[in-house]
């Protein structure tokens, strides 16, 4: 299930990384924040809690894909993981209006 912010909106993102069984799990070194559509959705990492970011609903309405990734392997080597939401940018607030004669 998607989930939806208006146009104009933002909004806190949070990732929590879990093992198999669901149960907090740690990660090697910061999390990575992307979007699928920076048209549409923009991210800002925060600075203090890399797994957490500000998300941004900037463009026209439509989907994009929010995509938080990290290093799972504790150690040397590197085992990316991703958590992916998916978002629904819908119409905004009316701010203006348009009249056309027939």
């Amino acid at each position: 299930m998607a989930s939806t912010l208006q146009s104009g909106q933002s909004a806190s993102a949070k990732v929590q990384w879990v093992d198999a069984a669901g149960n907090p799990a740690r990660v090697d070194g910061d999390t990575s924040w992307a979007t699928s559509d920076a048209a549409t959705l923009t991210v800002t990492p925060n600075a203090a809690d890399s797994t957490s970011a500000a998300v941004q609903a900037v463009g026209p309405i439509g989907p994009a894909q929010l995509q938080a990734t990290a290093d799972a392997d504790i150690g040397a080597g590197v085992q990316t993981i991703t958590a992916v939401l998916d978002v629904v940018v819908i119409a905004g607030q009316a701010s203006a209006g348009t009249i056309t004669l027939s």
